[in-house]
């Protein structure tokens, strides 16, 4: 009885120390939106999902996305899903490279990443990216941003 009673304290003193680590992140939701232009394709609806949290103080990034439309056309291969952050008339962009789905499947592959703060949070001029935050700022936007959109972004 006693190892028992020790070994639970033991796995509830890990518990108790390990939850401050477990930090924040715009968290995980989903967003649809209709008619979209994802490079080539027209899309009739498209769905994009993700997980953005943190771990030791560093981000972890996962999403992808799924869309209805013609499935004849086919998406260029370098398109990539921007989800877009926002807090108090901030605005950035978080990047994600799924695999690219066909139309009218499933969600696109994608495992989750640890980005460096210098290149997760991120501004754009169209197709281009200008800028990144620096760390405390982009660790700012990342614990109390919300995605409140999405656009995708390809190079012909």
């Amino acid at each position: 009885m006693r190892a028992t009673l020790s070994g639970l304290f033991v796995i509830g003193s890990t518990l108790f120390l390990c939850a401050p680590v477990l930090a924040v992140g715009p968290g995980k939701d989903t967003l649809t939106r209709n008619n979209v232009q994802i490079s080539q394709c027209l899309a009739d609806t498209v769905t994009a999902a993700w997980s953005l949290d943190s771990i030791f103080g560093e981000p972890t990034v996962n999403g992808s996305f799924k869309w209805t439309g013609n499935a004849k056309c086919k998406l260029h291969y370098s398109t990539k899903l921007l989800l877009q952050i926002s807090k108090s008339g901030k605005t950035a962009y978080i990047e994600v490279s799924p695999v690219l789905p066909k139309a009218n499947e499933a969600y696109g592959f994608n495992t989750t990443g640890s980005p460096d703060w210098s290149s997760t949070v991120c501004l754009y001029n169209g197709n281009q990216k200008t800028e990144c935050l620096e760390e405390s700022a982009a660790k700012r936007l990342w614990k109390s941003g919300k995605i409140t959109d999405f656009m995708f972004i390809w190079q012909d």
